[in-house]
């Protein structure tokens, strides 16, 4: 139980340097002589230095406990926040500590996985995995929450929610395991086979389309809410709250949805927010965004758990370091050039966020029936 508190703490603080999200006015407001795709750098930018560290786990992984490993990112993660919190004032500075922040959560984001390959099999490995997705939605939930709120003082008091990731520190600290990751011994060999594998290449595609489509939230939801004179920080905060808890109970569930959904999961993951962006972009209002959120959070409920075990699936638990390390340096790539694919869309419909919204949906159902075609010639993706 105690080791399983860990790697949940872990799962926690993943997502939590998206908790800027629900601050994008404020922090464009910041800075109001620089161009915005300079100022939007400090919200996408951890998602392209995140490749460093999705790289450097399997290059390290052979030498150091995936204790060393996580206390390392948790570190890295704090000292980003904190130099957000000293130096908020500093474009290069925020950029920086979104570069460190970003290697953070590229290693978290690739150890949790292979910390559950290791521990757990068969049907308790899809349960936990659903757990830490479940973990991943609740430490969204609970930082964008409060988040919300510490944004209508100063933008950048969003950071105080760092907090928990200290706390994550001492428990990873106290209960996780040293053990190596898994497929992973010392002085091993290096895995090959994974740059060879036409599932794992094709894995990465389809994850890759996902994460561009599905960042358009965090690029675009406070902008369209408050752009839209729909509401304040506050309310974005609120509805990224509720769809994180909408998330991580869907998430929880997801051993029992996936016995259901089977091969048909990730097509669903698709359609969800395809959807849900096409209805935010044709009705603009409070309705119309709560939808958005809600669709997409349903959508990455499925799409996060389903990953991670389609990665081990396809290349097997030996070689899982480095094909997790291709397929989400791949998916990094694909939350960082969201925001540029977004807006020339936006501005073929029309301009503004609802219509990014729009060109995104009818993406993301294309790609669901690409991916629905996938499953029925019974190919894996």
């Amino acid at each position: 139980m105690r080791k399983k508190l860990a790697i949940m703490s872990l799962c926690f603080t993943t997502l939590m340097y998206m908790v800027l999200t629900v601050a994008v006015a404020g922090l464009l407001a910041a800075f109001p002589n620089v161009p915005e795709s300079r100022v939007m750098l400090v919200l996408t930018l951890p998602n392209l230095t995140a490749i460093a560290g999705i790289l450097l786990v399997p290059l390290v992984a052979p030498w150091l406990s995936d204790r060393a490993l996580s206390l390392l990112s948790l570190v890295l993660l704090i000292a980003g926040g904190g130099l957000c919190m000293l130096f908020h004032d500093s474009l290069s500075v925020l950029l920086l500590a979104a570069a460190v922040m970003g290697v953070a959560y590229g290693v978290i984001s690739t150890l949790y996985p292979m910390l559950v390959n290791t521990h757990y099999t068969g049907e308790e490995r899809l349960t936990v995995m659903g757990l830490c997705a479940a973990m991943l939605q609740g430490g969204r939930l609970v930082t964008y929450l409060i988040g919300g709120y510490l944004a209508k003082l100063h933008w950048y008091d969003v950071y105080y929610t760092y907090i928990f990731a200290v706390i994550a520190l001492i428990l990873v600290a106290l209960y996780l395991p040293k053990t190596q990751p898994a497929g992973q011994k010392k002085g091993g060999g290096r895995d090959t086979g994974s740059f060879r594998s036409a599932g794992v290449w094709r894995l990465s595609f389809f994850a890759t389309a996902y994460a561009c489509l599905y960042f358009v939230l965090s690029t675009d939801g406070s902008v369209y809410i408050e752009g839209s004179g729909l509401g304040t920080a506050a309310l974005t905060g609120w509805l990224s709250s509720l769809s994180c808890a909408v998330a991580g109970v869907s998430a929880a569930l997801y051993g029992k949805i996936s016995r259901r959904t089977g091969r048909a999961t990730f097509p669903i993951a698709f359609l969800l927010i395809g959807a849900g962006y096409l209805f935010a972009g044709l009705q603009v209002s409070v309705l119309g965004a709560a939808v958005a959120f809600f669709a997409g959070a349903l959508g990455i409920s499925l799409f996060t758990p389903w990953l991670m075990t389609a990665i081990s699936d396809a290349a097997g638990q030996a070689d899982a370091p480095v094909a997790t390390a291709i397929v989400l340096t791949c998916v990094n790539v694909g939350y960082f050039i969201s925001p540029y694919l977004s807006a020339p869309l936006a501005r073929l419909l029309g301009g503004g966020s609802p219509m990014a919204f729009a060109a995104f949906g009818v993406l993301s159902l294309l790609f669901g029936a690409a991916a629905a075609l996938q499953c029925r010639r019974h190919e894996p993706i």
